[in-house]
């Protein structure tokens, strides 16, 4: 599972990223096959977006046990959204989005449906 746990607002918040919080970023209208450009355009908001759901996937009731956007804003903004702490997070978003999708070159090729004669 890709979780993990920080120090938010004095307490301890599970961070864990899987297929809820992709439903709300699409929620937020955010496809997966543009968070790419979106995180090119505007990456302080979407970052710690993708954080703060982390946290609402995280939580018993999927409701962040009291942390808001905001905090999630403070807290990036007390260490650095590109330190290693957030940078490790984001990673660990990035792969749960990614693991076990093939890279290209190791996609197998396709069967050939002709018919021998």
């Amino acid at each position: 599972m890709f979780t993990t746990e920080i120090k938010i607002k004095g307490k301890k918040a599970t961070i864990r990223f899987g297929g809820y919080v992709q439903q709300l970023l699409y929620d937020d209208g955010i496809k997966l096959e543009d968070l790419e450009d979106t995180i090119n355009e505007n990456p302080f908001g979407i970052l710690n977006k993708v954080i703060y759901y982390g946290i609402i996937n995280g939580s018993k009731d999927w409701k962040g046990d009291g942390i808001t956007l905001r905090d999630v804003f403070d807290y990036t903004d007390s260490i650095g959204l590109l330190s290693k702490e957030a940078t490790d997070i984001i990673s660990l978003y990035t792969d749960s989005i990614t693991k076990g999708v093939p890279d290209e070159e190791s996609k197998p090729a396709k069967a050939s449906t002709k018919k021998k004669k």
